[in-house]
């Protein structure tokens, strides 16, 4: 039964009720939440890097939407090291932290 195996998480002392990893901490919570952030992020800039190669090859050589390609590449280039430094802070503060 899921019910009885999650009572035996349950334990009970003088202190109180305690609850043995039955629902995620707050710190687990928090670590997946970053990471799935991080990830979706990192997605997002991808295609951004896609879309504006794609957009600089039909552009035809006009220069407007050339420029405006580069532009939409520089901004996911620079889009992607804020995740990159992001994670890494995160990841520092983290392990110092323990």
């Amino acid at each position: 039964m899921i019910i009885n195996n999650h009572l035996a998480d349950i334990t009970v002392d003088d202190k109180g009720i305690h609850n043995n990893n039955v629902l995620p901490t707050g710190g687990s919570f928090l670590s997946n939440a970053l990471n799935l952030t991080y990830f979706a992020a990192g997605i997002a800039c991808a295609v951004m890097i896609i879309v504006s190669g794609i957009n600089w090859i039909v552009s035809s050589g006009q220069p407007d939407k050339v420029k405006k390609a580069q532009q939409t590449l520089t901004y996911a280039i620079v889009g992607l090291i804020i995740v990159f430094a992001a994670f890494m802070i995160t990841r520092f503060i983290v392990g110092a932290t323990g």
